[in-house]
């Protein structure tokens, strides 16, 4: 089964190194409204509270979202036959990722957004859209796979890495936001 999100999705570049959920919403934002111009600092001051600290934490990125969409939902535990489901219905998906690839800065490893484009599940392949400035790669089983900006890569490359860690230190596994594209707010 291979999904493909409803509506056309292009890469946008968080404006600085991590501000990966300030652009996942600006892709988002952008695919159903390409006029809309999206302040990316603004939405990082106002909605990411712990910013400096911590990033943007996945209740904030929500936050941030419900005020271009009325219908977005965070969930845990998901699995990529759900990812595929939900696109089908028009949902743009957020994953929640560690990203522990080398970006050159020298960055630690820490949580990362993506979009999803595109699920392939009859060929094991999922395309993300990755706001990242820096990221140039991510190494799986010994193969080094390009993601700068967008990329079509195997399943397990994501599910491997798709976990992330909560503000108390709890692992947090296969969290996604899903978006109801229809519902953006005008």
């Amino acid at each position: 089964m291979e999904q493909s999100a409803k509506i056309e999705l292009e890469h946008v570049y968080e404006k600085k190194p991590g501000f990966c959920a300030q652009g996942v919403v600006a892709i988002l934002v952008r695919g159903v409204a390409p006029e809309r111009k999206i302040r990316q600092g603004r939405l990082a001051r106002k909605y990411a509270k712990r910013f400096e600290d911590w990033g943007t934490t996945n209740q904030e990125l929500v936050k941030t979202l419900r005020k271009f969409f009325l219908d977005v939902e965070y969930r845990t535990g998901v699995d990529m036959k759900e990812v595929a489901e939900e696109m089908k219905r028009g949902h743009g998906v957020i994953l929640d990722i560690w990203d522990d690839s080398e970006d050159g800065t020298g960055n630690p490893p820490d949580g990362h957004s993506v979009v999803v484009k595109k699920v392939d599940l009859e060929n094991d392949k999922i395309t993300i859209i990755d706001p990242s400035r820096t990221r140039k790669a991510f190494t799986h089983n010994g193969e080094k796979y390009t993601v700068h900006k967008e990329a079509t890569i195997p399943i397990d490359l994501i599910t491997s890495r798709w976990y992330d860690f909560g503000l108390k230190g709890e692992r947090i596994n296969h969290g996604a936001i899903f978006v109801g594209l229809d519902s953006y707010r005008k």
